[in-house]
């Protein structure tokens, strides 16, 4: 019978096994090889592959997907579901973030991703260059908000210089606060009360009302030919936001064509100096402040050299 590698039989030394047993409670913890015992060991190991093969690697792979690591499983320091940050509500005093800052400075986390002297950049920005000509400022340009600071096209319910505010010095108790908040809570509007706000501000009955430019015919002469030309002339671009035609979408993801837009708001004026392409969203905008949206793009035209 062969037991912890010694072999017994009726003729044996019992003295084997007790040896065996005294190397054995040798080498429990704590216990250090021998340099001549290390030596031996480095010799039997020399020549034997210390790197997995592929397939090992593959197998091993497989077998801890899904699990912690194995040095993580028992290790205390491991970040656990549920558990309350060590530093979570501390703040750091003024002297501590310094010393911070000027351990780190000077370092770089990942060494593939740092900013070496003398190293081109991916997209590199050339002298003069802008990278987005949405936000670029050209030279001439007069800006839209220019001299706008501050000011409010009038309107009836705008607030006239002098004017005392009716609520002026006045305060809601909370008792009232409180019953305004129960009276409008899951409040639904009826639809006699939606036909009423309707007719009160529809027509010459809203702010915004141009005597009903909106409702006015195009020209004959405002046909699609027409528009393509204006389209062309502005090399199929925003004049705005300089957007090119194939880059619109609607919120559908729909392409379209630019709208060509009216300078004076003028339909039956189809003078190649008073149109201009927009795309829808800049297009919005010029149903408001309608004065300035006019003389802001006269001056454009004019510096594209449009007579």
């Amino acid at each position: 019978m062969i037991k912890y590698g010694v072999v017994h039989n009726e003729n044996n030394n019992i003295n084997n096994f007790r040896n065996f047993n005294d190397w054995r409670l040798k080498m429990r913890k704590g216990y250090k090889h021998t340099e001549e015992a290390k030596r031996k060991i480095g010799l039997a190991q020399k020549g034997i592959s210390k790197t997995h093969s592929k397939e090992s690697r593959r197998k091993m792979s497989l077998a801890h997907k899904g699990m912690k690591k194995p040095w993580a499983r028992n290790n205390p320091q491991t970040f656990k579901k549920g558990q309350i940050g060590l530093n979570k509500g501390k703040k750091f005093s003024k002297e501590w973030k310094k010393n911070m800052s000027l351990a780190n400075k000077g370092k770089h986390h990942s060494p593939s991703t740092e900013f070496k002297k003398g190293h081109i950049p991916q997209n590199p920005i050339k002298k003069g260059e802008h990278r987005g000509t949405k936000t670029e400022f050209k030279k001439g340009i007069i800006p839209w908000c220019l001299g706008t600071k501050g000011v409010m096209k009038p309107n009836r319910t705008s607030f006239q210089k002098g004017q005392k505010p009716w609520m002026k010095g006045k305060h809601h108790t909370n008792e009232a606060k409180k019953k305004l908040s129960i009276a409008c809570k899951g409040r639904e509007l009826t639809e006699e009360h939606k036909r009423k706000i309707s007719e009160s501000h529809k027509g010459g009955k809203h702010w915004n009302w141009q005597s009903g430019k909106s409702f006015e015919p195009y020209g004959l002469e405002f046909n699609n030919q027409l528009r393509e030309q204006i389209r062309a002339r502005d090399n199929y671009r925003c004049q705005e936001c300089f957007r090119h035609q194939d880059e619109l979408r609607t919120k559908t993801n729909r392409k379209y064509k630019l709208p060509v837009h009216h300078i004076n708001y003028d339909k039956q004026n189809n003078k190649p100096n008073n149109l201009i392409s927009l795309c829808k969203s800049c297009h919005q905008k010029t149903a408001f402040y309608m004065e300035e949206w006019t003389e802001y793009y006269q001056d454009k035209i004019n510096e594209m050299g449009v007579y």
